[in-house]
């Protein structure tokens, strides 16, 4: 009989893909999800605002979810590439994941401007806004199953995220290629911001070894 799974989630396919390289896991169309036949860990694109979740799980065939991903830092004390822990998740972490535990906003738009996260930074307390984590751990809550919501540093507090970045992503957090010739026809600007960007991959990449130690942590524990 298969172990209980792991469950990893992530708004971007972009963002699962390194998780699912440092975990040896395979992409399945056209579910966008991520797993072998040798782990007991799965990841699955749920989109920005997780508007694809998964189906609930079977009993007993998953013991813990994960959401990560990228995020925008409302507390200036947060850096570019700074990894968090949601200070509500429930999932026991080892000490060896010795994440900051901090409070997460969950936005139903981006917050793109030093402004907007200063006024939502000081209107809520939160040192993190991100577009899933509360709809993730409400989902896992619903499920009885424990969660952990870890992100990394995307863009900080003085930082301007431009607003034409999320019209650039499709629903499954894939490129839409044709959009982004439009945004820099449009907004030749933006091509500045994008290669600003490149530095993203930094965040991601600390992001996938942090994520795929405590998945693997976890199922080493049970």
């Amino acid at each position: 009989m298969p172990l209980p799974s792991i469950l990893i989630l992530t708004a971007l396919e972009f963002e699962a893909r390194p998780i699912a390289r440092a975990l040896h896991l395979t992409l399945h169309l056209p579910s966008f999800s991520y797993s072998s036949p040798n782990s007991p860990i799965r990841i699955h694109v749920v989109g920005p605002r997780a508007i694809h979740l998964p189906p609930a799980p079977h009993s007993g065939s998953c013991r813990a979810v994960i959401m990560a991903g990228l995020a925008g830092a409302l507390s200036p004390t947060l850096g570019f590439a700074d990894l968090a822990l949601d200070d509500q998740s429930t999932l026991p972490l080892l000490p060896s994941d010795n994440l900051p535990r901090l409070p997460f906003h969950t936005s139903p738009t981006p917050v793109s401007t030093p402004a907007e996260k200063r006024q939502l930074h000081l209107a809520t307390g939160s040192h993190i806004v991100e577009m899933e984590n509360a709809i993730a751990r409400a989902w896992a809550s619903s499920h009885h199953l424990p969660f952990a919501g870890i992100r990394a540093i995307s863009d900080t507090s003085c930082e301007l995220l431009h607003p034409a970045t999320s019209r650039i992503i499709d629903h499954r957090g894939q490129l839409r290629p044709l959009r982004l010739v439009s945004e820099l026809l449009q907004h030749p600007p933006f091509l500045l911001h994008l290669l600003r960007l490149r530095k993203t991959s930094v965040a991601v990449d600390r992001l996938a070894r942090a994520v795929a130690a405590i998945a693997q942590s976890v199922a080493r524990s049970t």
